[in-house]
């Protein structure tokens, strides 16, 4: 009986360990459901969370995208309206026509200047409205995985046209307002038989504060490069990178430079006024050109970004995504207009 006893208590122990056993095994598979499940609603909410980021953030670009493109067509309208009457002279003969255009008054020089008074308005425009929008775009492209290469690509597009807007406002517009005025100086002393080639240092002397003006600008050098004898052209960009602004402050070593500027400045503005409006009307249309080039590639990374935001499939990095868009497949940047 004794043995029987023993029996029965070491199945009464191995049912209880079995038992025991599937009891914990029951309680572990519990808790890792619970586990999963967590994990499971944790997701789905963060794919919720993520899901409305992303129509918010797209609501947002879309938004500025329209309110841009409808700035963008105006400076389009702007600036090709100056390009226009600027390239259709060159064509006819290059800078020689268009100084004809501009001694037969064909091209009126009243006309472009407040065209590009206008077309700098409408940079500003442009560029307010664009940097505004990062107060709305940069916190909502934060939330987003891919949020941080979208934010740098916007800032590097806003310096851009930040820079160009100060290129049109401080450059070409402020270059003709003080260039004009002696130009209709010379023209005036012509057209009354007078002959200011003779005697250039008089007119230097006379006007010495209107010249230093525009030769020491660092924002003309495109303009007054042509100026500056071959070859010395970046030691004459550095000397006005020092900050000389009068040719009395200058040393004996620069003074020989600076006089050959001088004097290639005025001998130009002497015999031929509009040889020195027609060079800045080539610059003017080539830095139209630049801008809203500038402007179409703000838009079309933005709509870049737009497209990687409507699909969190897409996993192809923003920067290669405005690559494709600029191609003639799309938007073609390089060759169309708009």
């Amino acid at each position: 009986m004794e043995v029987f006893r023993n029996i029965q208590f070491g199945v009464d122990i191995a049912t209880s360990l079995t038992i025991i056993g599937a009891l914990l095994s029951w309680l572990l598979n519990q808790r890792k459901v619970r586990k999963d499940e967590a994990l499971r609603r944790e997701q789905e909410r963060q794919r919720g969370i993520n899901d409305a980021a992303r129509a918010v953030v797209a609501q947002s670009i879309n938004s500025v995208i329209s309110n841009l493109a409808g700035s963008f067509n105006q400076i389009v309208t702007d600036g090709t309206y100056i390009e226009n009457r600027i390239d259709r002279a060159y064509a006819v003969g290059g800078r020689d026509a268009l100084i004809r255009y501009l001694d037969s008054g064909l091209i009126s020089l009243d006309d472009i200047q407040e065209r590009l008074v206008t077309f700098r308005e409408r940079i500003s425009n442009f560029y307010e409205s664009a940097a505004s929008s990062r107060y709305l775009l940069i916190p909502s492209l934060y939330s987003l995985p891919e949020g941080g290469d979208a934010i740098q690509s916007l800032k590097r597009d806003f310096q851009d046209i930040m820079a160009a807007h100060n290129r049109i406002a401080g450059g070409y517009v402020a270059l003709l307002s003080e260039l004009r005025p002696l130009a209709i100086k010379v023209l005036e002393l012509k057209k009354n038989g007078g002959n200011p080639e003779e005697n250039g240092a008089a007119f230097y002397e006379q006007n010495e504060s209107a010249v230093d003006s525009i030769v020491f600008d660092g924002d003309y050098f495109a303009f007054i490069e042509t100026c500056v004898p071959s070859g010395r052209e970046e030691d004459f960009r550095r000397l006005i990178e020092s900050g000389v602004t009068r040719f009395s402050e200058l040393d004996d070593s620069t003074k020989a430079l600076v006089g050959s500027v001088l004097s290639n400045f005025i001998g130009t503005l002497l015999k031929s006024p509009n040889q020195l409006i027609a060079t800045v009307l080539m610059l003017v249309s080539k830095e139209l050109q630049l801008t809203r080039c500038e402007c179409k590639e703000a838009l079309v990374n933005l709509a870049a970004i737009s497209a990687r935001v409507h699909s969190k499939e897409n996993t192809l990095p923003i920067a290669e995504l405005a690559q494709e868009l600029r191609s003639d497949k799309y938007f073609n940047v390089g060759s169309e207009i708009r």
